[in-house]
Order: structure tokens, then C-alpha cells, then sequence
């Protein structure tokens, strides 16, 4: 929420019960956060078992949990927690970090989530979490009008959510999914309420400047439009909204809802395939087409769909026996989707397993679209093809993965945890002497930490590609930038390009690119990101690189400073190999080192 601040009185302490099976690292938790905040009294615990009982004695405002522990994990000891307290806050700080213990955590109910890191600056950010998570709670009951003016809207949308004075000079709150749809930070709408309609398309943003001005009227409305210039407005969304009246009846606000609705038009693209789809089964040989006579409730299989399954019929077979085939599993999940499909003439496109006559268990994809007459399903046509192969490879691999992230999370966790305490340790060596050797010591940690996180990235997310979107190259090379230990370097961003990329794999790639140019061209480099035949370039004007260092270059552990790791410009080499792109490695215009990415599908 933004544009309205809320207050309260802060009591003067905030009591936090620290459990972490690391004695000294509670310890050193515990000495920091004070020391970050003097409102914060730190009692620490080494097991759930402890912190159970120190909370039935004393009242805590906070609880800050590490995950691994003997006997009852984080997790755990959060369920424990919620059953007889609810609304306590808890934050989940661990060195155990993945995607899915995070998402445990918020399933469980945690307040907050930060994984460890390295340095003493990780204590002021949990101090300033464990504050904002308290300062929340207490001013739960403060809220007031904003609550009210919140709870009408919600109780007509669940997706964006927003609130405007009545002359849209003003905004009042959005919620944080208007910069996934819209394209646009927040931060641009709260210093001009209007600038949304700088990503609404060209052609349609004359129609919504007059809803606007029909809203401030005191009139409802019900629009669709095109949205988000960073995905060539690409995006269709739904928007309902509602004048909203003082008593007197004149207009104060104007508040509603935005729904994403792009995947309808994506289905109505994939109804489309499916038909074709079934127009050509005859000639592709692991796909069969089949329709059901919704007035005689009667299946036709194509010849390939009974060579497919290896069965046979002397007639039609009805749907009840149709359905027979499949896995006895996964019969409710195909009944259902048939079941949607006849009765709201919804599409569907699910996976199923069969059993082949021979016994044999395998994987069929199973597409459908209805054809509505005048509001009623008439017929449902489909096609079913043999997935097993892929299903087989992704179990395989989901395995392999699962057994990867299992030993890096755990070479992490065992690493990270003394790490943290070296480091604690030394900083208050810091304080009592003054000696050229404790430098060395945490350059050491900062190595030990790097070493980890690289580890980490390449252990994890190896060959991964989540499903490509459009990006606006300039966009998210700015965002890496701020992400990035730049010193005294500087970014030229020429151009406007928007390729085809995994985002996140992306900035994965640029960040690495961009860090290696600052370490190895010097603290004032410039670094350009330009556009090239066939994709793109990152180009420095430092030093440049030596022929004899250019072949092994991309090389896991290789590289030409004592400091590096030798895994940052594998990562990018890896990420390049997952999209399909090639890396070629040239001297710059400016004397230093360029690599070009070629390959890159671009808009």
C-alpha cells in the first residue's frame, strides 16, 4: 500500500526470542541486533523445545526461527507456534534457503522469510525485518478508514486492487501486481497517478482516458484494454470500476479491480491449434483425435488413437467405457476435465496416465475443445498423444535435480553457519585490535562466500529455462546495474531491443557479464550493452584479454585474477546454452573485451 502512512505509539522495547541449534551464533545474532536497534532484547534458544518453554513464560513480540535444527525443524516449531499464537510475528532465518522451503515457510504462516548471509550487514537487515514485522502487528488495529475503503473493494476483486481521488491526481493504494501486469514500477504511478497510461496501448488509450472521465462522472464501468509496452502490449486486461460517494452523494474516490485476461486469448490460440491439431492426426503416428457426440454420449476414435492405445472396438464404445483405459488414478482427473468441458464449455489440456493392454503404464497429453451452439456444447473434440518418453526424461531429471539441491543446500548450510560466526567474531576482533592480518581474514570470508553462492547457482538451476517472454533489453540491463558492485564505472545502454529470454536466467547472465567487466577492466570502466546482428553485446573498454585466455575463458574454475572463482562466466555460457544462444569472445572498439550473444530472438 502506498499514499496514506499510518501511525501508533512504538512501546519503547521489542522482545525477540532467537532459536538457532548454533550456540555461538545466537550469541552473535543476538549481540548485533541490539547493537543495530537499541529497542530490540534479544533471548536466544538452541532448539524448539527450549523456545517452546521460554515462550509460556514471557511474552515475546517476535520470533526469529533458523530452519535445520534437530528434533523440530523451523517449520515445525512454526506450527507449533500458530496453533495457541497466530498473529505472532515469526521470520524464518536460515542458511538453508531454497524456493521451497520459503514457500513452506508462508504456507505455515511465517511473518517474513530471509536466508543468511555473510557479513555484519545481514544483522541490520534482520533487525529492520524483526521492527517492521512488530511495527505491523501493532498498528494492525489502526488502520481505520483505509480498512474500510479496502475491505468494499475487496470483497468485489482479487486482483489489482486500486484506489484513486476522484480527479486522478491522487493515489490512494494499488496492490504490488500492477508492476507484473502493467509493466511499470509503482514508484512512476505514486509520483504521477496518470502515468499508467504511458503503458496502455496507443490505439486504445483515447477509450480509457474517456472511462476515466465517465468514472469521475459518477458512472460505473466495465473495459477491456491492451497494457504493458515492455511486452509490445501483449498484455489484455479486464477492468470493473466504481465511483465511490460521500453522503451527500458526491464523488471522493474511484476505486476498483484489474484482471489479467491474457490467457483467454491465449486459449482461444490453443482451441485453434487443437483443431488443427485433430484435422492432421491421421498423419502424425503418436497422435490420435476422438469426439464425443454429446447427444448420444457415444465415443469416435481415430484409427491412430486405437493403434495408439492398443485396443480395439467392434462400435463406438460409450464414454463410461471409454474412460476405462486410463490409469485407475488418474480416471477423476479426465472425468473432470470432460465433465467441465461439456457443462461451461471450457477447453482443457491435461496429462494422464493409460494402461496398454500388455499391462505397460504410460503417459498420454490429452487436449479437448467443445463446440457451443447457442450457449450449449454440442460436440467435444480432442486429441491424445504419447508422452511417455518425456515424461520418463523429466522424472529423471527432476530426480537428479532434487538430489543436487539436496547436497548444495546442505554444503551450504554446514558452510554458512560457522561462516557467519567467523565473521561475527571477527568483526568484534575488529574492535579490540588493529591488525593488517584481520583484513586478510575477511577477504578469506568474502572469497568463502562468493565460492558458495556460485556453487549454489550452478548446482541448482543448472539447465533450467522457465517459459520465455518478451524483455526490453535497455529495461532490465538498468536493473542489473543496480544490483551490481559498480564503483566508479559507467553504463551506456544504446539501444531499445526487446528479445525473446527467460527473465530471470537474463539478469543472471548480464549481471555476471557486467561484474566481470568492473573486476577485470577497473573501478572507472565503461560498459556499453548494445545491440548486435543476431542478438546483443556487453562490451568494456578496459584492459581487454590475452589470446592465450580467450579458449578457456568460459572454463569452470578458470580465470585470470587470484580473486575469482572461475564459475561467473560459466554461468553465463550455461544460460546462453539453455536459450539456444552462442557467446563469441572479440576486442571492444574501446580496447577492452566484448562478447557478443548471437541467436537471440528478437521483436
Amino acid at each position: 500500500m502506498n499514499g496514506i502512512a499510518v501511525s501508533s505509539p512504538m512501546p519503547e522495547r521489542i522482545h525477540v526470542l532467537h532459536v538457532d541449534d548454533e550456540p555461538g551464533l545466537g550469541e552473535v545474532v543476538a549481540t548485533f541486533l541490539e547493537r543495530a536497534d537499541d529497542r530490540l532484547e534479544v533471548e536466544t534458544a538452541t532448539n524448539a523445545s527450549e523456545g517452546l518453554d521460554l515462550l509460556a513464560e514471557h511474552e515475546f513480540d517476535c520470533v526469529v526461527s533458523d530452519y535445520d535444527m534437530p528434533g523440530q525443524s523451523g517449520i515445525d516449531f512454526l506450527e507449533t507456534i500458530r496453533s495457541g499464537r497466530p498473529d505472532l510475528p515469526f521470520i524464518l532465518y536460515t542458511g538453508k534457503g531454497s524456493e521451497e522451503v520459503a514457500s513452506n515457510a508462508i504456507t505455515a504462516g511465517a511473518t517474513d522469510y530471509l536466508q543468511k548471509g555473510s557479513g555484519t550487514d545481514q544483522y541490520t537487515v534482520l533487525s529492520n525485518r524483526i521492527v517492521n514485522v512488530v511495527e505491523r502487528e501493532r498498528a494492525r488495529a489502526t488502520m481505520g478508514k483505509v480498512q474500510h475503503l479496502f475491505s468494499e473493494l475487496a470483497n468485489r476483486a482479487t486482483d489489482v486492487l486500486w484506489l484513486f481521488s476522484h480527479d486522478w491526481e491522487s493515489l490512494v493504494f494499488i496492490t504490488d501486481a500492477y508492476e507484473e501486469i502493467y509493466g511499470q514500477p509503482r514508484e512512476t504511478l505514486e509520483a504521477d497517478p496518470q502515468a499508467f497510461l504511458e503503458v496502455v496501448h496507443p490505439d486504445d488509450r483515447g477509450y480509457v482516458r474517456r472511462a476515466m472521465q465517465t468514472l469521475s462522472n459518477g458512472e460505473s464501468i466495465d473495459i477491456e484494454y491492451r497494457v504493458n509496452k515492455c511486452e509490445s502490449y501483449n498484455r489484455h486486461v479486464w477492468v470493473k470500476a466504481d465511483p465511490i460517494t460521500d453522503a451527500s452523494g458526491e464523488v471522493t474516490h474511484i476505486g476498483g479491480f484489474t484482471r489479467d485476461i491474457t490467457d483467454r486469448t491465449e486459449r482461444e490460440h490453443e482451441l485453434e491449434r487443437v483443431r488443427d491439431l485433430f484435422e492432421k492426426t491421421e498423419r502424425i503416428a503418436d497422435v490420435g483425435g476422438w469426439e464425443i457426440d454429446t447427444e448420444t454420449m457415444a465415443v469416435f476414435w481415430t484409427q491412430n488413437l486405437f493403434e495408439l492405445l492398443g485396443v480395439d472396438y467392434d462400435e463406438e464404445p460409450p464414454l463410461e467405457e471409454a474412460l476405462e483405459i486410463y490409469h485407475e488414478d488418474d480416471r477423476p482427473i479426465i472425468e473432470e476435465a470432460i465433465e467441465a468441458a461439456l457443462e461451461e464449455g471450457e477447453p482443457f489440456d491435461v496429462d494422464v496416465r493409460f494402461r496398454a493392454p500388455d499391462g505397460e503404464v504410460r503417459w498420454l497429453r490429452v487436449r479437448g475443445i467443445p463446440t457451443v451452439e447457442d450457449g450449449t456444447v454440442v460436440t467435444l473434440r480432442g486429441a491424445a498423444q504419447d508422452i511417455t518418453d518425456q515424461k520418463q526424461y523429466e522424472q529423471t531429471l527432476e530426480e537428479q535435480n532434487e538430489r543436487l539441491d539436496e547436497f548444495a543446500s546442505a554444503v551450504s548450510h554446514d558452510i554458512r553457519n560457522p561462516l557467519n560466526v567467523a565473521d561475527g567474531h571477527l568483526e568484534l576482533a575488529r574492535e579490540e585490535c588493529d591488525s593488517e592480518h584481520l583484513q586478510g581474514v575477511a577477504h578469506a570470508h568474502d572469497r568463502m562466500e562468493t565460492l558458495i553462492d556460485d556453487m549454489l547457482s550452478l548446482a541448482r538451476e543448472g539447465g533450467q529455462v522457465s517459459d520465455l517472454e518478451t524483455v526490453d533489453l535497455g529495461i532490465v540491463v538498468q536493473s542489473c546495474w543496480q544490483h551490481v558492485e559498480t564503483a566508479a564505472a559507467t553504463l551506456r545502454t544504446p539501444t531499445d531491443v526487446t528479445i525473446e529470454a527467460d527473465r530471470s536466467r537474463l539478469q543472471q547472465l548480464l549481471e555476471n557479464l557486467i561484474r566481470n567487466a568492473v573486476e577485470h577492466g577497473g573501478r572507472d570502466v565503461t560498459v556499453t550493452v548494445g545491440e548486435h546482428e543476431g542478438g546483443f553485446y556487453v562490451e568494456d573498454d578496459g584492459v581487454g584479454l590475452p589470446e592465450d585466455a580467450r579458449e578457456n575463458l568460459f572454463k569452470l574454475g578458470y580465470s585470470t585474477t587470484a580473486d575469482g572463482t572461475g564459475f561467473g562466466l560459466s554461468i553465463v555460457e550455461q544460460i546462453a546454452e539453455v536459450h539456444g544462444w552462442e557467446l563469441t569472445i572479440c576486442d571492444g572498439a574501446g580496447g577492452g573485451a566484448r562478447i557478443e550473444i548471437t541467436g537471440v530472438a528478437s521483436r
